[in-house]
């Protein structure tokens, strides 16, 4: 029987790639939780979600606005899907047995929130990029919204 202290000197320390993985959960366990936040549980989430395919061409735009349609819909139970995603892609990665499918999940939802909550980022030829913001990857419009009246 192995004891109790004998397992951190089985496991041994961490490679550089676990520790990155590790960060890498500690990023989605954080985005997660600021999905929590009280405003992405309004409909105002899906109007910031709308507001990301503005100036994008229509083929970009027209799956950002389906998204924040649907979000629209029912933006509790939209948002509460989405954070458990991002839950649950944290615990994959951070668990050795499920790290695989972690980190292909953390790709496939990357990409869907680039898309679909970032409107590709203002990336797509023909889109008008806002240099003053371009550096940060912030839109005035979303700003706007996002701030809603408040001193941001």
């Amino acid at each position: 029987m192995t004891a109790a202290r004998d397992v951190p000197a089985r496991l041994g320390t961490p490679d550089a790639r676990r520790c990155l993985q590790l960060a890498l959960a500690g990023l989605w366990l954080l985005d997660a939780v600021l999905q929590c936040q009280a405003f992405m549980f309004t409909k105002g989430f899906a109007g910031m979600l709308a507001a990301a395919a503005a100036g994008n061409p229509g083929w970009a735009a027209a799956p950002v606005l389906w998204a924040a349609h649907l979000a629209g819909r029912g933006p509790a139970l939209a948002n509460a899907g989405f954070a458990t995603v991002q839950l649950l892609i944290a615990l994959a990665i951070a668990g050795r047995p499920t790290v695989k499918a972690g980190l292909a999940a953390s790709a496939g939802w990357a990409l869907a929130v680039w898309w679909l909550g970032e409107g590709l980022g203002g990336q797509v030829p023909g889109v008008v990029v806002h240099t003053d913001y371009a550096e940060v990857g912030v839109k005035p419009e979303n700003l706007r919204m996002a701030c809603s009246g408040r001193v941001c």
